[in-house]
């Protein structure tokens, strides 16, 4: 379980991050009992604009709802919310990875 706070980061580019700790985390060698894959799932609050009533405690409250997100849709699932002001501006979505993405595009 992952849960990463972005402040500053352009929502339409949190893929590229969180991808790449997903990618390291799959290539980790940890032993493990039996066959089993060790995966990473990712919940992410992006801040684009502070306002004084968002603590970071709210924040985390954001980061974790998309981390409960992702969990409930499987393993090495990423989800992320937008906050802007003090409100999600968003409701969680799942991020996807870059072979997802460039399958969207291609309309593969």
């Amino acid at each position: 379980e992952f849960a990463a706070i972005c402040i500053d980061c352009d929502p339409s580019q949190i893929q590229i991050p969180v991808n790449r700790i997903q990618q390291t985390v799959r290539r980790l060698n940890v032993p493990t009992c039996g066959d089993v894959n060790v995966s990473l799932s990712i919940g992410a609050a992006i801040v684009s604009e502070w306002h004084e009533s968002l603590t970071s405690g709210r924040l985390v409250e954001f980061a974790d709802q998309c981390l409960y997100e992702a969990k409930a849709a499987g393993r090495d699932c990423a989800f992320k919310v937008h906050v802007s002001g003090h409100i999600p501006f968003e409701t969680p979505t799942r991020i996807l990875e870059a072979a997802e993405v460039e399958e969207t595009v291609s309309g593969r």
